[in-house]
């Protein structure tokens, strides 16, 4: 097998297995193992890459979208940069929370494309591609529908925390529901260019079967998003000549909407499906959702408004957040809406926040270089079926971006996966482009044997973080364990966090760089009775990500415990800043004015 089919085994098998992958009850973050598993088969791919590059050289295809990455890459690296000189004191946080984002745009983003954009010369690679995510699809779907009816084969117990809307293998509704944006627009293309009555009937009863879990997760954004990739579907249809097409595809997707829609609301578990919808044409029915989003907005504009060029520094939303969420909680409107956002929920703002002006102006270039690409592709000497797989994949991608205005599903790891793999796809199907071999070089073959490392440390590190995760997780379960057990059975209590110390101090030494492990590991220490070592854990926790109230208060009563009120008070106050409302902080601090005042 040459080298480049065996890759592109591999490939097609991460696009299989990454969304179908969940490891439940094994670590806090329940879909973590999709993106080690993901990072792995990548790197392990690039690691082929770079020996045959050192012995062989390898020839790369420009693509035309090299210049976007190019910037994109350089604006993410210098926004950092940029926050890391202005916010010395956090440094670590800085550089932990900014270089694991920029491992995710690496692995997760960048090589997806090029590899999907390379491998797409492919004989059959396209065709395969689209199979193994319909396949995915497919299956991710109907093991949500049953969950919608309350069969549950896999979990020990049926899933609440999303008020009866199904999950499947994707950890959110929301991920789910975009997944299925992305794929059954592909749906309708091959059916339309099927010639085989088998496929003829079997893909409309896929499609009804993705859309009916598509109203299962009642995702608003989702379905506004499957509305436009239809809308663009349509529309180039009708710009190609497709009058006939046009047609078929209208009453067939009408028909499955309708017969999809019925199983779905008359399933007797209506009432959050009707309630959330209805709140599409009444806003003010959103209340709290509506609420928190807006908060979420308005601090994504003050930070744009603070760092208008080039932003607060790509992957670093999440950690800047609270500070500006601060002067909002002081609002009785907002109150009661305090979060710790990772991402703004709306990508425009999401990319003005993290990468200024300039962000947003590299966004729009990367849409205007893909739509040209795509006309550019309809009006070249492609076939008929080759149209419908272009219509198809972009159709898709216009669903994701919008759908994105509302949602976080650029980063995800199997939605995120599946974007720019599509992506990658359709700027393969252009004719080619004179390659670039930079081969001949020996400079080239250094960089390429200096780069071999940093892949093997990539996969070592991954592989350490998944297993820093499940002894995190089974501390937090002694913790939760000794917490339940009364006080009367001291011994067995202490035991318990005898247990939760050692998991969490093991997941520290395998990956110390998990906030909420030394968080926690803080937490074991307190309620051991070891506060100088809760001390110790508190201010690592802070040292990765400065941003947390809680981690504040607790350090605070740590030292309090020592005799160090000094030190704090000022603990106390920092967490004052982070949350206003804290009422649990301002007792505190009073209590401490009343003993300085005597």
């Amino acid at each position: 097998m040459k080298t480049k089919h065996f890759i592109a085994v591999l490939f097609l098998a991460i696009l299989l297995f990454t969304p179908l992958l969940f490891l439940l009850n094994k670590t806090k973050n329940p879909f973590l193992v999709q993106g080690v598993f993901l990072n792995c088969g990548i790197a392990l791919i690039l690691l082929i890459v770079l020996v045959r590059f050192c012995f062989k050289g390898v020839v790369f295809p420009r693509s035309p979208l090299d210049r976007f990455w190019i910037g994109w890459l350089a604006l993410a690296g210098i926004s950092i940069l940029l926050i890391l000189v202005q916010n010395q004191g956090g440094g670590k946080a800085v550089l932990v929370m900014g270089l694991e984002n920029i491992i995710f745009l690496v692995l997760n983003c960048l090589a997806v494309y090029y590899l999907a954009f390379i491998l797409s010369q492919l004989k059959d690679f396209l065709r395969a591609t689209v199979y193994i995510l319909v396949t995915v699809a497919v299956l991710a779907s109907g093991y949500g529908i049953m969950q919608y009816f309350g069969i549950e084969p896999l979990w020990s117990q049926q899933v609440s925390y999303f008020e009866g809307r199904i999950v499947s293998t994707f950890g959110n509704p929301a991920f789910l529901a975009t997944f299925l944006v992305l794929v059954i627009p592909l749906v309708a293309a091959y059916w339309l260019n099927t010639k085989t009555r088998l496929f003829r009937i079997i893909f409309p009863f896929v499609f009804l079967l993705l859309f009916a879990a598509l109203l299962a997760t009642s995702a608003r954004s989702a379905l506004a998003g499957l509305v436009a990739a239809f809308l663009v579907f349509i529309l180039f249809l009708y710009k190609l000549g497709y009058r006939r097409e046009i047609k078929v595809v209208s009453v067939v997707v009408l028909a499955l909407v309708l017969v999809a829609g019925s199983v779905v609301y008359f399933s007797g578990q209506n009432d959050l499906l009707r309630t959330r919808l209805e709140s599409v044409v009444k806003p003010q029915s959103l209340g709290a959702s509506l609420q928190q989003r807006f908060l979420i907005w308005c601090c994504s504009l003050e930070m744009f408004y603070h760092h208008p060029l080039t932003g607060q520094g790509w992957g670093l939303f999440e950690l800047f957040y609270p500070y500006y969420q601060s002067s909002y909680l002081q609002n009785p409107a907002f109150a009661s809406y305090k979060t710790h956002a990772n991402h703004a929920h709306n990508e425009v703002l999401h990319i003005a926040a993290e990468l200024g002006v300039v962000g947003v102006l590299l966004g729009l270039y990367f849409i205007s270089l893909l739509t040209k690409q795509v006309k550019r592709l309809l009006k070249s000497d492609i076939t008929r079926e080759q149209q419908f797989i272009v219509l198809g994949l972009f159709s898709g991608i216009t669903g994701m971006i919008v759908d994105s205005f509302f949602n976080v599903s650029f980063h995800i790891v199997a939605t995120a996966m599946v974007f720019w793999c599509l992506v990658g796809l359709i700027t393969g199907l252009a004719p080619a482009v004179s390659p670039a071999k930079p081969a001949g070089s020996n400079l080239w073959r250094l960089g390429a044997a200096l780069l071999i490392p940093l892949v093997i440390m990539a996969i070592a590190l991954n592989v350490l973080r998944l297993q820093a995760e499940i002894s995190h997780f089974n501390g937090i379960n002694y913790f939760v364990l000794s917490e339940r057990t009364p006080l009367a059975e001291r011994q067995q209590k202490y035991a318990l966090l005898s247990l939760g110390e050692q998991e969490m101090v093991r997941s520290m030494r395998l990956f110390p760089w998990n906030v909420e492990a030394a968080y926690d590991l803080g937490g074991i220490y307190y309620r051991q009775g070891e506060k100088g070592k809760a001390i110790t854990a508190y201010t690592r926790a802070i040292e990765l990500n400065f941003g947390y109230d809680e981690i504040f208060y607790m350090l605070g009563l740590s030292l309090l415990d020592t005799g160090d009120t000094a030190q704090a008070e000022k603990s106390f106050r920092q967490a004052l800043v982070l949350n206003p409302n804290s009422e649990a902080v301002k007792a505190t601090l009073a209590e401490l004015t009343k003993q300085d005042s005597k």
